[in-house]
């Protein structure tokens, strides 16, 4: 079932995308660790919650956490031992329904380099390749895009 985050739920869904940013995401250590300090700050659901849409699938435990934010996709995040069962596809199409109900018909979004077969093959297409430079770390990504039908 997707619905909406809670209060109650920040805490799980942190642990879910530590947990993906350590097992599914080819970063070193210390970008790693940028990561984990953002997810990890106390506002930081509260703050992406009144800027669009958290959502997260639960079948007796948070299995996966997406955001919509106006035109963006800010995450779609799938616990590791979950991954491959559709549930991550299901995620980002309510995230991109959502998008389209706050009226817009292009997606866009940025990607983890390690990820980006799975926005490929769900129609999004690469904008451009960008490194991200920030507290001295120099973080690759992908910007891409998608029209929403």
């Amino acid at each position: 079932m997707i619905r909406e985050i809670r209060e109650d739920d920040f805490d799980e869904s942190r642990n879910l995308i530590l947990a993906c940013l350590e097992k599914s995401i080819a970063y070193p250590r210390e970008v790693l660790g940028y990561f984990r300090e953002e997810f990890m700050s106390p506002d930081y659901f509260t703050l992406r919650s009144t800027n669009g849409g958290i959502y997260v699938f639960e079948d007796n435990k948070i299995k996966a956490i997406g955001c919509a934010d106006a035109d963006w996709v800010r995450k779609v995040f799938v616990s590791p031992e979950s991954q491959g069962q559709g549930i991550g596809t299901n995620m980002l199409a309510y995230v991109e329904k959502q998008i389209r109900a706050n009226g817009f018909d292009r997606s866009w979004a940025y990607s983890y380099p390690s990820s980006l077969d799975f926005a490929l093959n769900r129609g999004y297409e690469i904008v451009e390749r960008l490194t991200f430079k920030d507290r001295g770390l120099e973080i690759p990504g992908i910007k891409i895009t998608k029209q929403l039908i």
